[in-house]
């Protein structure tokens, strides 16, 4: 529900905000230098390691009325192995091989290796859900971010379901294969030669594999590097993309990350510039299209962390009429529609090269920290922060999940 701020609030009007983060991630301290530009208190910060292994000192740190913001979990190792741990019991209940408590802190402390995604996502379930059980009984706590929107975003394939039955442009989606021969059945009934296979709870390209099987050859884009030395396949997230031609490891690869959960799609075509592909991450702040930052890869994989580079706006705009930007950034606000209750997400679009269409390839619950990005003369912490507390040219009552 949007409101119209009647004046700037006081330091006394800013209802407590405590922030459940990694306090390494770099958001916590660009929202605090944004709420403190503003002479707002700080926010309180909750650890994830104290929060999994504790919860209920939550109910310490967060006051009646306040308002509670979840950050990223990040990649600190201790906090990746309490996430493993609490997702064991439920990963055994689904009939998987996981990873025990036993075994857990030597997996996540091998750099780069990709842990079972399935239980951590089962893991980082059961953090939210004891999250909401421990300010359960605290009057009038607002979520800046919904738990429940959370889980549906880390959740690829849940949020292509969530997107198509709201009748958003999405990619056609061919389920979630068992394995290699699986997927290159459900490939050849859609009478398609190229997909996007994503771990469905996989962030930052971990596990993407782009695969193309026409002509009588397979090639596969990945950042995915396999290890087989010690008798047993080890997949590892590495930073380079690389085109591998080689068919036995590719179905390896591919059996392996279904064991993990993967969701595959059509691979839709890119709109270039300048010899490269390009695709749009825009942040929806309360409902409305803000950042939008262009992403160009000479690769079909885009993330920025991967060496990538960025396309001016206009360069983009360049590409695509207004007519068919407007219809873009319509697309963007309604997919804050579809997640109401959270103050933001980031939408990851592709524009086919005519310009004419787009698609949505990704919806993040934590894909904020866009660096050097501007709208209305703010960053993306700062146009938060002013939603949030009436400081800007709109303001924003979060209901959130209120408990």
């Amino acid at each position: 529900m949007w409101r119209s701020p009647s004046s700037a609030p006081t330091r006394t009007q800013a209802p407590p905000l405590t922030m459940i983060a990694d306090p390494a991630d770099p958001r916590v301290a660009l929202f605090e230098e944004a709420m403190r530009s503003r002479g707002l208190p700080r926010p309180r910060l909750a650890p994830y390691q104290d929060v999994i292994a504790r919860p209920w000192n939550l109910r310490a740190d967060v006051s009646p009325g306040a308002l509670l913001r979840i950050e990223s979990p990040g990649r600190d190792a201790e906090v990746q192995r309490l996430i493993l741990d609490r997702g064991y019991r439920a990963a055994l209940d689904e009939g998987r091989p996981a990873v025990s408590p036993a075994n857990a802190a030597r997996f996540v402390s091998v750099k780069g290796l990709i842990v079972d995604a399935r239980q951590w996502y089962l893991g980082y379930c059961g953090v939210l859900q004891d999250i909401e059980a421990a300010v359960d009984c605290i009057e009038a706590v607002r979520f800046s971010s919904a738990p429940d929107d959370i889980r549906v975003l880390f959740d690829k394939s849940m949020c292509h379901s969530r997107l198509q039955q709201a009748g958003l442009p999405v990619p056609e989606g061919l389920g979630s294969p068992d394995c290699w021969d699986a997927m290159l059945s459900a490939m050849r009934s859609a009478h398609c030669s190229r997909v996007f296979a994503k771990l469905r709870h996989g962030s930052a390209a971990s596990g993407v594999i782009a695969l193309e099987t026409s002509r009588g050859r397979v090639q596969a884009w990945t950042t995915v590097d396999m290890d087989s030395s010690n008798g047993s396949i080890r997949l590892f997230n590495s930073r380079r993309v690389r085109c591998n031609r080689n068919v036995r490891e590719i179905a390896q690869m591919v059996d392996v990350l279904c064991q993990q959960g993967l969701h595959v799609e059509r691979w839709v075509p890119k709109a270039g510039v300048a010899g490269h592909r390009f695709d749009l991450r825009v942040l929806v702040v309360a409902g409305q299209p803000a950042h939008t930052v262009a992403r160009l890869a000479a690769s079909p994989i885009t993330n920025l962390h991967l060496g990538n580079q960025r396309a001016t706006l206009a360069t983009v705009r360049a590409r695509i009429d207004d007519d068919n930007w407007n219809r873009l950034l319509l697309t963007c606000q309604r997919v804050g529609a579809v997640f109401h209750r959270s103050l933001h997400v980031a939408v990851d679009l592709a524009v086919s090269p005519c310009g004419r269409r787009h698609w949505i390839l990704e919806v993040n619950a934590f894909g904020d920290l866009l660096r050097g990005s501007l709208h209305a003369g703010m960053d993306t912490y700062e146009l938060q922060v002013a939603t949030l507390f009436g400081q800007g040219a709109r303001a924003h009552d979060v209901q959130g999940c209120a408990v």
